[in-house]
């Protein structure tokens, strides 16, 4: 058998896997970065020896680790529960958003970031069958009726894990069935995703009147109580009350 990626991210005690070919090197580096230091020994037996350990013995091991560092990590660390969570502060240029096409604008034309210096814009990184994107949802409603009247807008970016995703044809059928009526871009290859260093579905970013990554929230917003809604609502607020160059 080749090498497979098991790509686990443990965000508030969600783990989340994925699964496509990489590298020994990559793989390495994914266990490592999900289970942490107190599992490097496992992660290297795993990935050092898989060529050799059945497909079936492979992942009942990937397993056993994964859900002995959910356990650990849990019992050990109050910071993984949901009301402890906050926002991660940056202060980076906002890349521009690129490709198509997009849904839910007029004419179907492009939004560009640069044309809303002085507004502040929410962008979320989603995929129609992802369960934890689709919680989401009701929070970007809700942010939409919330700050209507100042012209922050929602900008939903789909960047697809599956063959199915991949077709625009179902992701415009799909935001038709969920009523989603913010802006969508598709982003079939991955190029969004690649400039905005995503790493998870579903990430959502703040962007700033200068155009810059105040705050990233990477998981679902309310998951165990977690708050996200009412704190990055609270923190649109505050960048919408700072002065503007523009």
């Amino acid at each position: 058998m080749g090498l497979t990626e098991v790509a686990t991210y443990i965000q508030s005690g969600n783990v989340i896997f994925s699964t496509r070919r990489v590298s020994k090197a990559r793989l390495t580096v994914i266990i490592e970065k999900a289970l942490g230091e107190t599992f490097l020994y496992e992660s290297r037996v795993i990935v050092q020896g898989g060529r050799r350990i059945k497909t079936k013995y492979l992942f009942w091991v990937i397993a056993i680790v994964c859900s002995a560092a959910v356990i650990f990590r849990l019992s050990a660390s109050s910071s993984l529960s949901g009301p402890t969570r906050e926002p991660e502060a940056l202060s980076i240029p906002a890349p521009e958003l690129v490709g198509g096409p997009w849904i839910n604008t007029a004419g179907t034309s492009a939004i560009k970031l640069a044309d809303r210096r002085g507004k502040v814009t929410i962008v979320e990184f989603w995929t129609f069958a992802c369960s934890n994107c689709l919680a989401n949802l009701p929070v970007y409603a809700n942010w939409e009726k919330r700050f209507a009247s100042r012209d922050v807008v929602v900008v939903g970016v789909h960047t697809p894990e599956t063959d199915s995703e991949r077709v625009t044809s179902n992701v415009v059928q799909r935001v038709n069935r969920l009523g989603i009526t913010y802006p969508i871009l598709i982003d079939p290859d991955h190029d969004n995703w690649d400039r905005w260093r995503v790493e998870a579905w579903p990430t959502v970013y703040l962007v700033d009147k200068e155009g810059r990554i105040r705050y990233r929230w990477v998981g679902e917003l309310n998951y165990r109580g977690a708050g996200g809604e009412e704190k990055l609502g609270k923190l649109v607020e505050q960048l919408l009350n700072e002065n503007s160059s523009k």
